[in-house]
């Protein structure tokens, strides 16, 4: 594996201190950037080579889910790996569904960034569990049950589509027609009456499906 340049976006210096005292001990990483607002952050991708980003929702001059809308996931390689005190299954959903590639919770940070991060370089997503009410718990029961009712090559397709494949990518892959990968998807999604991205990871990591 290539070394990942990293940007760490938190306003808190010695937080910043912290993880870059933990990051330089890892074979993986390569140069390490600091932002404490997003203005900096964005005027360092737009003049670095930045491999990954640590993203802190909580920052002095904006909300951190600005960020996606400021800088367009689509049109990069940048993998975005958000570290917050927030523990909501809504705002894990939201930054998934804007293309986030992996969410850890501060308190958990010692123990987990390193593994994040290699899990994020290497393709995979990373997701630790959210709290979620009896009802929420009872509907991801219910998907994870619906799992068994795929096919084997929808089984295939799920794999990738957990690990945040495209479609082409999921495509080249299993040498299938996108339009194939496409009717598979919306079986998969029908079967598991998935709602968003976030069940798809979810069910992937309570079934040893990806590994954390």
């Amino acid at each position: 594996m290539n070394k990942q340049n990293i940007l760490i976006l938190d306003d808190h210096p010695l937080f910043r201190k912290g993880m870059i005292s933990l990051l330089e001990k890892s074979e993986i990483v390569g140069e390490i950037f600091e932002a404490s607002t997003l203005k900096e952050a964005l005027g360092i991708l737009n003049n670095k080579k930045v491999d990954i980003i640590t993203l802190d929702l909580n920052l002095p001059d904006e909300d951190g889910m600005k960020f996606f809308k400021y800088y367009d996931l689509s049109k990069t390689d940048l993998k975005v790996l958000v570290i917050t005190t927030y523990n909501t299954s809504y705002l894990v959903e939201e930054v998934f569904r804007h293309g986030a590639k992996g969410y850890l919770k501060k308190e958990n940070l010692y123990e987990n960034l390193l593994e994040a991060l290699t899990y994020i370089a290497e393709g995979g997503v990373y997701l630790e569990e959210t709290n979620c009410n009896n009802d929420e718990k009872k509907s991801f029961e219910e998907k994870l049950s619906r799992y068994y009712t795929l096919s084997n090559a929808e089984k295939e397709v799920f794999k990738l589509m957990a690990m945040g494949k495209t479609n082409k990518e999921i495509s080249n892959i299993l040498d299938k027609s996108v339009k194939t990968i496409e009717c598979q998807k919306h079986s998969i999604i029908n079967k598991l009456k998935i709602t968003s991205n976030l069940d798809i990871v979810k069910i992937a990591i309570k079934l040893n499906i990806i590994d954390l």
